[in-house]
């Protein structure tokens, strides 16, 4: 009688296992008991039971927001007064415009897209995006190619996989062939797939210059306003920062 009732609980005990999702073999759990592995009539696979571990999201990367300023007194803010320099010269004006922007000021008097063209050449590139505003003193400088200089300028940019952006020139009354030399500009952007800012298309109320030559303060900022909107259309994600 014993076996009897034994083997009838036996019985009952593996119908409610099979009902809570027990069969098969292996560990498990019941009514929040453990069962040890390998215990008759319990499959761990079917308890129904959840990892603790939390999902891991993908890291993102900050965009490059990294740019140097390559160009002479126009872009360093200067004038034919080698001690002046603008109140805001376009590197301040431009981190005013566009904080997420890291900004390496190469810029300084006199320089020319000739005259820098084999420091350029040799030096190394860090900025994601590379300003190229020479051009104005070149105009001055008599038996050089300015569209040849200024093509091995952009294919070094190209060549370390950074964005050349070309200003073109500004204008201005002192400024002779100063058409020339900025279509000289806009084509070069062009075949070579750099962006163009198009300083030529800012403006000017009367003359704002220093010295007929370079911009006053005014003329200035609106010039950092469309180099800040070249280098929105370079790289969108870095005006938000």
């Amino acid at each position: 009688m014993k076996k009897f009732v034994f083997h009838l609980l036996a019985l009952s005990f593996s119908m409610v296992l099979t009902a809570c999702g027990g069969g098969g073999s292996g560990g498990g759990s019941f009514g929040g008991f453990a069962f040890p592995a390998g215990y008759p009539g319990v499959d761990n696979s079917k308890t129904g039971t959840t990892s603790n571990a939390s999902t891991q999201l993908p890291a993102t990367s900050a965009p490059d927001c990294t740019v140097a300023l390559n160009g002479d007194s126009i872009l360093h803010g200067g004038s034919y007064d080698p001690t002046y320099r603008l109140p805001t010269p376009p590197a301040t004006a431009l981190h005013q415009a566009r904080p997420g922007w890291t900004i390496d000021d190469q810029s300084f008097n006199g320089q020319s897209a000739h005259g820098q063209l084999q420091t350029f050449l040799n030096q190394s590139l860090t900025s994601r995006v590379q300003v190229i505003e020479w051009g104005v003193n070149d105009t001055l400088i008599e038996g050089t190619n300015y569209e040849q200089d200024l093509r091995a300028i952009v294919a070094r940019v190209q060549s370390l996989n950074k964005k050349p952006l070309i200003t073109g020139l500004i204008q201005a009354p002192g400024l002779t062939h100063r058409d020339e030399f900025d279509a000289i500009a806009r084509r070069v952007a062009s075949d070579m797939g750099a962006e163009f800012a198009d300083w030529g298309a800012v403006q000017q109320n009367g003359d704002e210059t220093l010295d007929h030559l370079h911009p006053n303060q005014a003329y200035s900022l609106r010039l950092v306003d469309q180099l800040a909107a070249a280098l929105d259309r370079i790289a969108p994600e870095c005006k938000a920062q």
